[in-house]
């Protein structure tokens, strides 16, 4: 835990807070492509807004974007989307405690072609 901590001592928080609000931004573009990625990655003009003090703790969304993402998660089955998160959680800690395995017992995937 302390590696860890030390790392994040690293890191810058402007950093963190531009990623953020990228994110943000990029949900809103997700939600209105109905999920879809091949969206153009908006931007803000983070660093102006900061320089003028203007920049938001968070991105709002319009009424537009919230009726349309609410549409869209009224249209799931959450049962079956919790099931099928479950299914594909559970693959992954398998396949993570797999890795785990091997790391211990210090199988390098690259040695094993020769």
């Amino acid at each position: 835990a302390g590696l860890w901590l030390t790392i994040w001592d690293d890191v810058d928080p402007w950093s963190l807070e531009r990623n953020f609000l990228t994110l943000q931004c990029c949900l809103r573009e997700v939600i209105m492509a109905a999920g879809d990625n091949s969206y153009k990655v908006p931007h803000m003009k983070k660093e102006a807004l900061k320089k003028s003090g203007k920049l938001p703790e968070s991105v709002m969304c319009s009424e537009d974007v919230f009726e349309t993402g609410h549409g869209l998660l009224a249209d799931q089955d959450m049962a079956l989307v919790t099931r099928e998160l479950s299914l594909q959680t559970a693959t992954d800690l398998e396949m993570s405690d797999i890795f785990t395995a091997l790391e211990k017992v210090g199988i390098d995937v690259d040695d094993a072609d020769e």
